[in-house]
């Protein structure tokens, strides 16, 4: 069990370590007090986030992230087209999606993924349901949360949804 708590601490601060780095807009220099910052948030994440073994299926998440990014990429062309050009239809407003994710995990990581695609932010996360704030409710957005949901299933171990 230390080994595991040891492994992911180290994960975690290379992580948090690489996320700082993208804040920072690629400063080389780290300094002091940010690596000191990323070795707290990594051992406050471990205190309060303890590892678990199999939660995540690696080739699920390596699936998953080029998806997501292709998925930001074509949302931030989509809301900036439509802040450029006030023909694009804007109909924003709250759309009820229905979970079928099971676990708190991944159902939490549902609603972060929801809020970092650009045009959708997530509102109110339910047992049974998610509401989301949507750009334009006319847009197919049940359909490719939908897909979404699809996606992030096959990243945790544990989760699966038909079709």
């Amino acid at each position: 069990m230390k080994g595991r708590v040891v492994a992911t601490l180290l994960v975690r601060a290379v992580v948090f370590g690489v996320l700082w780095w993208v804040v920072a807009e690629g400063d080389a220099s780290f300094g002091v007090v940010p690596a000191a910052v990323v070795a707290l948030a990594a051992a406050a994440s471990v205190r309060f986030l303890p590892p678990r073994s199999n939660v995540l299926r690696w080739r699920g998440v390596l699936r998953f992230a080029p998806y997501f990014l292709g998925r930001s990429v074509a949302g931030g062309v989509d809301v900036a087209l439509r802040a450029w050009n006030p023909r694009l239809p804007i109909d924003p407003g709250l759309v009820r999606v229905p979970l079928m994710l099971r676990s708190e995990n991944a159902r939490i990581a549902f609603a972060w993924a929801v809020s970092l695609l650009p045009g959708t932010v997530s509102a109110v996360l339910g047992d049974e349901e998610l509401t989301i704030h949507a750009i334009d409710r006319t847009l197919p957005v049940r359909e490719r949360l939908l897909e979404l949901e699809r996606r992030l299933a096959d990243v945790f171990v544990g989760e699966e949804i038909d079709g």
